[in-house]
Formats: C-alpha cells, structure tokens, sequence
C-alpha cells in the first residue's frame, strides 16, 4: 500500500508508517483511533479496521480534514486552492483567518460571545478555515504554520503536485471510512479505560516534550498544539497500569517516558525503529496483551 501524506509535517514519522502498521493489527479490535491526529499520517496508512478515527483537538485542522474528505467539500476545496496564489499576502491573510477563528473559539467557550462569525455548521465556514489551515501548513517553513516559505520554483511544483496527493487521500479515506473527530484526546482515553475498553486500539504520535533541556525548547515551536511537560505526565499518569486498553505511542527517544513507562513489571514494552526519518530515529512504546 502507498504512504499517503494529506500535508508535509515536522517530524516525519510517516515514512515509517508501513512498519509501525504491523504493530497495530491484533485480533479482537474493532475500532482504531489516532488520537493526536496531526497530519492523519498514523490513521490514513493504518491497516483497515471496522472504525477508523482521525481526532485532533485542533478544531482548524479537523475542518481541513473535514474538507478532504467529505465529497461534497473535497471538489470546491482543490478548486480555490488552486485559484489562491503561493505569495506571502496569501499566507498572511489565512493566517489572519485562522488566529480570528481562534480568537472567537475562545470566547464562545469562555462564554463571553453570543453572535458567532464562524459558524460551523455553515459549509462555507469550513471550506474557508479548512483551505487557510492547508495553506500556512503548506506554504510555511518547515510545515511550522509560522514563517512564510518563499515561492521558489521548486516549492512552488512541490506544492501544486501535492494537490494530486489529496485526491488520493480523499479516496483512501473514504474507503476506509475514516471519521473525523475534534475532541480532548486525553478524556477519550480515561472513558475507554473506565469502560475496560479492550476492542478500541489507541494510536498516538505525541508531540514533542517541550521546556528546558527538552526535544524542543519552547511550547508551541511547531504547532499550537505543543504539550508541556505537564501534558505529557497526565498521559502517563493515564496509562501506566493499564492493562486492558490497546495503546501505541509514537514519539522520540524520552527518558521521561522510559522512567515512567518502564518500570518491573510494566505492561509496557519499548520498541524501537532506527534511522526512520533525515535527522533522527524514532521510537515506539508498546503495552503487551
């Protein structure tokens, strides 16, 4: 099967994701979840399961997938990609967009909004915070969503030949009837654990520890969805002694997660895939059973 990327992303790990797909078939599941949904990259090359679920908590980045994948979005979707030029007054103004959204997001969750501009049950609003999420993910360095990446001609056949791309991704998600889902990750997994869920299979590429003498110096270096460490205690304090849940976690080498994880007796086992990405290995911890 041919690894599908929808969007570039910092990391990369989805060129391994024919090798990681072997640790996720085992019998009695029925439902896969990549729960730090990101680029899709762990869901859309997953085996076929009953239920397949892309989630991510960033509301922008699921009306991106939304639009790829939901046909009635998808054809209006490539259409004003193509029609919006790779220039920076283009990137400005997507991210304009979204830091509105974001802005407005906030507000209505604190209660402090009553008339919404972006509403999501409006197609319209989708397609526009879908198709300005797409465009500073991919005419930005790097995939940060931050700085602009000049239009050489180089980015500028890479970023036209990624629209061939998607219409693979479309289909593959369709076929594999992939849903999309804006939910906290994080209470998805305590009520399966509650509910000794063992037919629901977590996949979740986390993102890098952030902090002082960390993978990466500062919280939000790549995506505003960055943890802390604090974030990524929490995971663990979640799953340490679970026992029932099928979990996978994709991440880096992290003495924090080897400590914690890894201790006698763990359900836990580590396992690891070398030179998977230009700069880097990867690393994967797996619980038995």
């Amino acid at each position: 099967m041919e690894i599908l990327s929808a969007v570039p992303w910092y990391g990369a790990k989805f060129q391994i994701a024919e090798a990681l797909a072997s640790k996720y078939k085992r019998s009695g599941i029925t439902t896969f979840i990549d729960g730090c949904g990101g680029s899709g990259k762990m869901v859309i090359n997953a085996p076929a399961y009953p239920e397949m679920v892309y989630n991510d908590l960033d509301t922008a980045l699921c009306c991106m997938f939304r639009c790829i994948k939901e046909k009635n979005l998808f054809l209006p979707f490539l259409r004003e990609l193509n029609n919006r030029k790779y220039e920076l007054s283009t990137f400005e103004k997507a991210n304009n967009c979204l830091i509105m959204f974001d802005i407005e997001q906030e507000m209505v969750k604190n209660s402090k909004l009553g008339k919404i501009t972006f509403d999501l049950n409006n197609e319209a609003v989708i397609l526009e915070i879908g198709i300005s999420k797409y465009i500073v993910i991919c005419q930005s360095y790097n995939a940060t969503q931050s700085s602009f990446r000049p239009a050489t001609v180089e980015n500028l056949e890479t970023y036209h030949n990624r629209f061939l791309t998607l219409v693979d991704v479309h289909y593959r998600m369709n076929h594999l009837g992939i849903e999309i889902s804006n939910k906290d990750m994080f209470q998805m997994l305590e009520d399966s654990i509650n509910e000794k869920d063992s037919s629901t299979l977590y996949a979740l590429d986390v993102p890098y520890i952030a902090g002082d003498d960390q993978e990466r110096k500062a919280i939000g270096a790549y995506h505003k969805m960055d943890w802390d460490i604090r974030l990524h205690e929490r995971l663990m304090d979640i799953v340490y002694k679970e026992f029932t849940v099928p979990i996978l976690i994709c991440g880096y080498k992290s003495l924090l997660y080897k400590e914690r994880l890894l201790y006698d007796g763990s359900p836990w086992k580590e396992i690891g895939i070398a030179e998977v990405a230009k700069s880097a290995s990867s690393k994967k911890v797996q619980k038995q059973g």
